[in-house]
């Protein structure tokens, strides 16, 4: 019974590591997922295994978040910055609200910024004028230069 279970279980494991989900690799191996929860439950060296499968795959799609992090990929890097810093990166609320709003048939992006998310940017704008601001915060949250606000009010 054991050998018949390794091999079951290579199976699955098998079909795993194809990206297929738990369902289709059990399918894969012959049994159902209800006779592999109920192994999980009788046999907990048999639920050791499958938990580190399952951390396996969470490892390589974490893996995964932190490689498109550092290629730029800003969800990523906001994504883990507020999973990985919660106390720093505020999780509870968004650090950027978009609104739009139209003005004589023209829509103009309107972007409302959390405060302390951006404090550290009142150095650098000011004495700037509205234009070269529009521009320092569309960089540094990939907004395109066309949607910032227009006008040059000082």
């Amino acid at each position: 019974m054991i050998r018949y279970k390794s091999k079951i279980l290579k199976k699955i494991r098998e079909g795993l590591a194809k990206g297929g989900g738990i369902g289709n690799a059990c399918e894969a191996a012959g049994i159902t997922s209800m006779s592999l929860w109920r192994w999980r439950k009788k046999y907990p060296r048999i639920d050791r295994y499958m938990e580190s499968l399952t951390e396996h795959r969470v490892q390589l799609v974490e893996d995964s978040l932190y490689k498109a992090a550092l290629k730029g990929n800003t969800p990523a890097q906001m994504f883990f910055l507020k999973v990985n810093r919660p106390g720093r990166y505020n999780i509870d609320k968004p650090l950027i609200d978009a609104r739009t709003q139209v003005n004589n048939n023209e829509v103009n992006v309107i972007q409302i910024f959390d405060a302390k998310a951006y404090a550290s940017k009142l150095k650098e704008l000011n004495g700037k004028s509205t234009t070269e601001i529009a521009g320092i915060l569309s960089e540094s949250i990939g907004m395109p230069e066309a949607a910032a606000p227009s006008g040059d009010e000082g």
